[in-house]
């Protein structure tokens, strides 16, 4: 990452992923921001269905890349009587919710292309 021309890093700080926040924070360059994001049922929702109407009206395409069109494949969103649950049925979800989350950082900024590095 400190290599790289980025200017901001969004971590997925449940759980774990707080000490690996704070691990990351420590070793990115100074003038890199970290933006954490705290995953519950709500915030998933919000970052899956913008992910899926930028889909839909092509404000993003997805990258060609074998797993993250597998996850996107496999992801079900399911109508609960408490509401929906997101996630990969059959596969991980981890490309998705890292699309979503670069998305969500991303919504607003415009020449935005998405790589697999």
């Amino acid at each position: 990452i400190n290599k790289r021309n980025v200017k901001v890093v969004q971590v997925e700080e449940n759980s774990i992923g707080t000490v690996y926040a704070d691990l990351l924070k420590k070793k990115l360059r100074t003038d890199i921001k970290l933006k954490r994001f705290t995953t519950t049922n709500e915030s998933k929702r919000k970052i899956i269905d913008q992910l899926i109407e930028a889909v839909n009206t092509e404000k993003i395409h997805i990258p060609n890349d074998k797993e993250m069109i597998k996850q996107l494949q496999h992801y079900s969103i399911t109508k609960t009587k408490n509401g929906y649950t997101y996630n990969g049925v059959g596969a991980h979800d981890d490309y998705c919710i890292a699309l979503a989350l670069v998305y969500d950082l991303l919504k607003n900024k415009t020449n935005i292309t998405i790589k697999m590095v």
